[in-house]
């Protein structure tokens, strides 16, 4: 499996449950994979990803980002979009991007993980990004969010 398929694994997995311990995340990856995994290129993955470990209002604990994660994401996205961008276009409550070859995976994948309110879903291949609006919505409103970090 490679690295970006397991951090988009693990991205989805950290979303919808919740993991007090590695070994667990790593039996659902496991589970999900149909591979072994290794606990320890989990740790590098959630390190390179920024997890921690967070203790929950229940006294338990779970993965989740850091609290600085969106600021880092911010700015990397912020400057592939303003080095690789070629064109931003929208049509009622589609927006798409259209990027160097190349780089539309990671982009769209950062675009993802900033998990802006407008986005319905994400689809990215190597020169487009693809993002569906909500229905409540306006997909304008998130064209500005993406100009204004340009």
């Amino acid at each position: 499996m490679r690295k970006a398929e397991r951090h988009e694994l693990i991205r989805r997995l950290v979303r919808s449950q919740t993991f007090e311990r590695q070994d667990q995340l790593v039996s659902a990856i496991e589970e999900k994979a149909g591979k072994k995994i290794t606990q320890a290129t989990i740790s590098r993955d959630l390190k390179e990803m920024h997890l921690v470990k967070v203790r929950l209002k229940d006294g338990g604990f779970a993965y989740q980002y850091s609290l600085n994660d969106f600021s880092i994401d911010e700015t990397r996205l912020s400057r592939l979009l303003k080095r690789n961008i070629e064109s931003l276009a929208i049509q009622d409550t589609l927006v798409m991007i259209k990027v160097v070859p190349g780089t539309g995976e990671v982009i769209g994948n950062l675009l993802e993980a900033m998990e802006f309110e407008e986005v319905f879903g994400v689809l990215v291949n190597d020169a487009k990004i693809m993002l569906f609006i909500k229905d409540d919505f306006n997909g304008q409103e998130l064209v500005v969010k993406i100009r204004e970090l340009l």
